[in-house]
């Protein structure tokens, strides 16, 4: 590497401040020292001066004591780039069979380093990699686990029927102001079921009996809720908790339409709903969770829907049609 000196300039009209050896002009006083040789940018560099990285690439190496015939200021590093004529570079070496050995085996060792210990495949850096595996085989070993807790759970609700419920509503719509229009509950451990529509305070909307077929004439002559409150409470005594598809949706519906009458209701909820989006496994990256997915074989009545939602539980959990008989 050159010495670092002090400029020695000159003024030169026209120009300003230039040094009598790097050759840089200033139109003030420079803030940094003389790099001790020629000085260029990077387009009027001579053609014969090359940095080490392109005497490298012709298959050169400097020699021993070789000296700067000049430099580049990259402004980026702060730092100076050294360029070198032809004449102070020598041809390398050809490497010897150990060398090149030696270099097989650290290529070896850094594919190794580079290659996924789950599914094989070499990445193109080791930032590719987390405790030696790939983004992908990370990915699905997520999936793997979450979907095996979602296993997990159906097995183990099914494993005691009888502490829980199966529940599904139909509502006027989904604000704060719907109101139950059908209940149904599903005994898992008896297979007993119970569906009744509900007469609600106000109307049905039209877009609310477009998806569920509920119209207002077919809940004319229902029973309230409150009288439907005194069934449900019959059904789900003893039972330390119901689960529904999209329990958020319901427990708020049971609660209005309840209030509405001045009735309370205490539940507490599971949900298939959260548990099957686990199971399926369609990640959302905006949402940071998994995405919810329809309820497979609902025909959007209550008692339809408990049905597919059981169903539902025992395909999580791997139960054959002939282990559900």
């Amino acid at each position: 590497m050159s010495e670092i000196l002090e400029h020695q300039l000159e003024e030169v009209p026209a120009v300003g401040l230039t040094c009598k050896v790097c050759g840089h002009s200033w139109k003030r006083q420079p803030g940094y020292a003389c790099p001790g040789v020629p000085w260029y940018e990077w387009d009027n560099a001579p053609e014969g001066l090359k940095t080490k990285t392109q005497l490298r690439a012709q298959g050169l190496r400097l020699k021993k004591g070789a000296r700067p015939a000049g430099c580049i200021w990259y402004g980026k590093k702060q730092s100076w780039i050294w360029l070198y004529g032809a004449d102070q570079a020598g041809k390398r070496p050809e490497p010897t069979e150990k060398q090149l050995a030696a270099a097989q085996r650290a290529r070896e060792k850094q594919k190794a380093l580079r290659t996924c210990s789950r599914c094989g495949v070499e990445q193109q850096s080791l930032r590719d990699l987390i405790d030696g595996v790939c983004e992908e085989c990370s990915y699905q070993e997520f999936i793997s686990e979450q979907r095996q807790r979602a296993v997990n759970w159906a097995k183990r609700i099914l494993a005691a029927p009888e502490e829980w419920m199966i529940l599904d509503t139909e509502t006027t719509g989904l604000g704060n102001e719907a109101e139950i229009v059908q209940v149904a509950v599903l005994n898992p451990a008896t297979g007993e079921e119970y569906q009744s529509l509900v007469r609600p305070l106000g109307a049905i909307p039209p877009e609310a009996t477009a998806i569920h077929g509920i119209t207002n004439e077919m809940v004319q002559d229902a029973p309230e809720m409150s009288e439907v409150a005194l069934q449900l409470a019959s059904l789900l005594t003893g039972k330390l908790f119901v689960v529904m598809y999209n329990a958020e949706f319901d427990s708020a519906m049971l609660q209005q339409t309840h209030s509405r009458h001045g009735l309370e209701i205490h539940l507490t909820p599971s949900c298939a709903m959260k548990w099957y989006a686990i199971w399926f496994g369609e990640w959302s990256d905006y949402h940071n969770s998994f995405k919810w997915q329809p309820l497979p074989g609902g025909d959007h009545s209550a008692l339809g829907d408990c049905r597919a939602t059981l169903a539902l539980i025992r395909k999580m959990a791997g139960v054959q049609e002939s282990e559900e008989e």
